[in-house]
């Protein structure tokens, strides 16, 4: 399970999987951004304007595996403003390293994300939100935070 929290919004994630979700505010991760701090060297490049797209959840994201309860005003798919690329980027990878059970105290930058499992998920306005998940063979899994 995964929760996370910005101003009076919570999305709560559950799954059989090590699983993380966070939302944020725009103009918050807009105001604070480094692109040092946050993407990878080979992300650099292609977190240009115009070069990112929102990519809507689909039941080949996480089928059967996750009930996932956030607000229902979803961005769409398409070309998205750089506030919003920077978002995106942002909840990806803190979404991943809650996944991973790290945290922040993982840099973000050493995360690619590309090499996971994410999925952009409904926001109020304002927000952006994404989601990870970790799939293991075998039974069982782990809840993470």
């Amino acid at each position: 399970m995964s929760l996370s929290r910005c101003g009076d919004h919570l999305v709560t994630v559950i799954a059989d999987h090590p699983v993380g979700v966070d939302v944020e505010s725009i103009a918050a991760v807009n105001a604070r951004w480094d692109p040092a701090l946050v993407l990878h060297p080979g992300e650099l490049d292609a977190h240009l304007p115009g070069q990112m797209r929102a990519q809507a959840p689909t039941s080949a994201h996480f089928p059967g595996h996750m009930r996932v309860q956030a607000p229902t005003s979803a961005h769409l798919p398409g070309e998205m403003r750089v506030s919003e690329q920077r978002a995106a980027a942002w909840c990806r990878k803190e979404a991943i390293l809650k996944a991973l059970g790290t945290g922040l105290a993982t840099p973000m930058s050493e995360i690619r994300v590309a090499d996971w499992e994410v999925a952009d998920i409904p926001a109020p306005h304002d927000c952006w939100a994404s989601t990870a998940i970790i799939r293991q063979t075998g039974s069982g899994g782990s809840a993470t935070a």
